[in-house]
């Protein structure tokens, strides 16, 4: 399996968003890690987020995504955290031939305005407090969340960090295994035992 994103284009992202989703506007690039998204701006200033999934994902993957942001809606309200937008079809998502010939799944989710955290400084106690309730209630809202995609390894997870044990070899040079090494060892003595 590639890590690589899907090569889409704007142009490309443009035309999906319009054609199954409705949605006319012009796409502009976004980060991401295995999925290509792009921001999609109508001419009426309306934004949205285009993600068109990694090949090798599977719909219940990206169907937890989209049943975690609905059931967030109906038990959070309040929260500012992005809307799923049907495709033309009702459908929370389209799979889709992409122009590279690979297949991919498609959804679209409103668009939230602001700052990544790690783009604001400084970093003021109101900031923390708004933000550590916010993932209170989130956290309270997703106590009755099930759904059987979710329960899979992510190799994020910083919980679960032994992972990178087997993969010593690939640090290059001896003082960078050395501290990967030492870093293991405190996650090990200090971490777990906590967890």
């Amino acid at each position: 399996m590639t890590q690589h994103t899907p090569a889409v284009s704007p142009r490309e992202a443009a035309a999906l968003a319009e054609t199954y989703f409705g949605i006319v506007a012009t796409a502009t690039a976004l980060a991401g890690e295995m999925d290509a998204n792009f921001q999609m701006t109508t001419t009426g200033g309306e934004r949205f987020v285009l993600k068109v999934m990694h090949p090798s994902r599977e719909p219940r993957f990206v169907g937890c995504q989209i049943a975690t942001l609905e059931h967030l809606r109906a038990h959070a309200p309040e929260l500012r955290v992005p809307r799923v937008v049907r495709a033309t079809t009702g459908a929370a998502y389209a799979e889709v031939a992409l122009a590279d010939g690979t297949t991919s799944l498609l959804w679209v989710v409103s668009w939230c305005d602001g700052r990544p955290l790690a783009e604001v400084r400084p970093r003021h106690g109101a900031l923390l407090r708004e933000l550590g309730q916010a993932l209170g209630v989130m956290d309270r809202a997703l106590l009755t969340f099930a759904h059987d995609a979710a329960a899979r390894e992510l190799r994020w997870d910083l919980t679960r960090s032994e992972w990178i044990e087997g993969y010593g070899a690939y640090v290059v040079g001896a003082e960078r295994r050395a501290l990967v090494d030492r870093v293991l060892a405190e996650f090990r003595a200090t971490v777990l035992p906590a967890l």
